[in-house]
């Protein structure tokens, strides 16, 4: 593609500009990106002609911007600005691989994180101040979560040698949040994430598709035949628990069981025995029933392609509607990859990992 690459169609019509240290790339193909939550996101294109030695090295910064005629903003999601890490040269064409500025967390030095510098804070600031670190965007990292660090938590996960990612992600790990007002089913918990979305602006976000307010951003559906290849779903049970019993880690002669007759007539007997540090009954009984309810249907993720782009990013909540299988979720888009040559192809994959019983007995 030349410099200044057109992409038009009925929906989309706008510029992408390449540039490595500042050059301009004259000529490029395949331009891919890949995205996940609490991850860096990934670029690839193909650099085609005469391009100088000193221009494409490992770790030169990539940056693609993309308007309206290069005057209007550049759009969100196709705005990168990364490093260099993998090349890929032949005859005539390179194959250039970024990352964004998440991957300097990932490979920053050790540091000694110690209970002192944890212990009674916010675990969103702690996250933040980690990440203030070459050149990512942390300046609208201000929100807070109201989920605070206790010794427990920090002597199991946040102490020690750790990178910056490592930290990170160990303060992502403890913050879940429950949601018992009407507004939701029963046991609803929602998780924070994190992603650079956009240029190097670094955003802390908590996806809630399951509020009965929430309103999609986009609808995919075969009515709407906005579907290039259909839906491909993956509704797994392998991880229900719809029996679930509680032992004392105290005394292992008490204990409470909590078994949903429903769920195990439809998806066969699915138990999980687990310890609890309490010798209170009701309490063991509690956390049975609540651990059955947040885990006795199936999980479901969809992986949905399209062929147009639109404003679709990380964390964005859409609706899927399959008239065929009677299906209606809200759900959280977790992963994209888009494909930008001759046109576009847009895949996401939407959907909620569920939380490991160990996680649900912190937090519960």
């Amino acid at each position: 593609m030349p410099a200044f690459y057109n992409l038009s169609n009925k929906k989309n019509s706008f510029d992408i500009q390449i540039r490595i240290d500042g050059h301009l790339i004259d000529n490029w193909s395949n331009l891919i990106y890949s995205a996940k939550v609490n991850s860096a996101r990934a670029i690839s294109f193909e650099a085609h002609g005469h391009i100088p030695q000193e221009i494409l090295q490992l770790g030169a910064t990539v940056e693609i911007s993309a308007g309206v005629g290069m005057i209007a903003k550049t759009k969100g999601l196709l705005h990168f600005k990364g490093v260099i890490k993998i090349l890929g040269p032949s005859f005539d064409v390179v194959t250039v691989t970024a990352l964004d500025y998440i991957t300097h967390l990932s490979t920053s030095e050790i540091n000694n994180f110690t209970v002192e510098d944890s212990q009674g804070h916010d675990l969103y600031y702690l996250a933040a101040n980690a990440a203030n670190y070459k050149d990512i965007d942390t300046s609208g990292l201000t929100a807070g979560s109201d989920i605070f660090v206790n010794l427990d938590t920090v002597k199991s996960n946040l102490t020690g040698l750790k990178t910056r990612k490592v930290f990170i992600d160990a303060c992502f790990d403890e913050m879940s949040l429950f949601q018992t007002s009407d507004e939701y089913p029963a046991n609803t918990y929602l998780q924070y994430k994190y992603a650079i979305r956009s240029g190097t602006k670094l955003d802390f976000f908590l996806p809630d598709p399951f509020n009965v307010n929430a309103e999609p951003i986009f609808t995919f559906s075969e009515r709407n035949n906005n579907l290039q290849k259909g839906i491909v779903g993956s509704i797994d049970t392998s991880r229900i628990i719809n029996s679930c019993t509680l032992v004392s880690s105290i005394d292992e002669t008490i204990f409470e069981t909590y078994t949903d007759t429903s769920s195990v007539e439809t998806y066969g007997v699915s138990s999980s025995l687990l310890k609890y540090e309490s010798t209170r009954r009701d309490r063991l009984e509690q956390l049975a029933y609540q651990i059955v309810e947040l885990n006795k249907f199936p999980t479901i993720s969809y992986n949905l392609q399209i062929n147009t782009l639109e404003p679709i990013n990380l964390g964005d909540i859409v609706k899927v509607h399959i008239p065929s299988l009677e299906r209606n979720d809200i759900l959280s888009v977790e992963e994209y990859y888009l494909v930008i040559n001759e046109g576009i192809t847009a895949t996401y994959t939407v959907g909620q990992k569920r939380l490991t019983t160990s996680k649900l007995l912190k937090v519960l």
